[in-house]
């Protein structure tokens, strides 16, 4: 999938699923909660996934919320 589609499509997508995932887990997010306060709910309720869904949410919010083209993908 990362080949054929653009990071922020990925990005997107993969916060929509954990957004999904949570909602199966007696965790959903609320419609006033940012991407960041919804990382930490999901953070103190599943511990393990606290450093993986914080780093997901500040690149939905830089995908989200900037204009233009907002993730480098050069090495």
């Amino acid at each position: 999938m990362a080949g054929q589609h653009p990071p922020e499509q990925i990005v997107r997508y993969t916060f929509e699923a954990l957004e999904a995932w949570a909602r199966e887990n007696d965790c959903r997010r609320e419609p006033e909660q940012t991407p960041r306060e919804f990382a930490r709910q999901v953070g103190d309720r599943f511990e393990l996934l606290r450093g993986g869904v914080n780093l997901l949410a500040d690149l939905y919010s830089l995908v989200a919320y900037a204009r233009g083209r907002c993730i480098n993908t050069k090495k």
